[in-house]
């Protein structure tokens, strides 16, 4: 993506997105999200992620994706079915993502 001398930036195309989502979060993931990056919700976000799916962009606003999954809690048992739209940004955080490992 560039961005012209004296203009506004340009917005990342469809596969740049996409290729970005596909390398932040996969499905088996377990994301981790503050409340201030992820919507609709309160408090903090806990997910085993399922499906990753639309990625959701209008004009030059934060890129969002829609994540379906399971929301877990550390203080209660058993999870919920559960889906958000969390901005990509969110994804890069330190601790926002955690793959499983992969056996060897």
């Amino acid at each position: 993506m560039t961005t012209p001398a004296n203009s506004n930036p340009v917005p990342p195309t469809a596969s740049e997105l996409t290729a970005r989502v596909r390398a932040l979060v996969q499905p088996g993931d377990t994301i981790t999200i503050p409340e201030t990056h992820y919507t609709p919700g309160t408090g903090s976000l806990r997910m085993e992620v399922t499906v990753v799916g639309t990625i959701l962009q209008i004009d030059n606003t934060t890129p969002m994706v829609q994540l379906t999954g399971w929301e877990t809690s550390r203080l209660l048992p058993g999870r919920w079915p559960r889906t958000a739209a969390v901005q990509l940004t969110a994804l890069t955080l330190p601790g926002a993502v955690t793959r499983p490992l992969k056996p060897t």
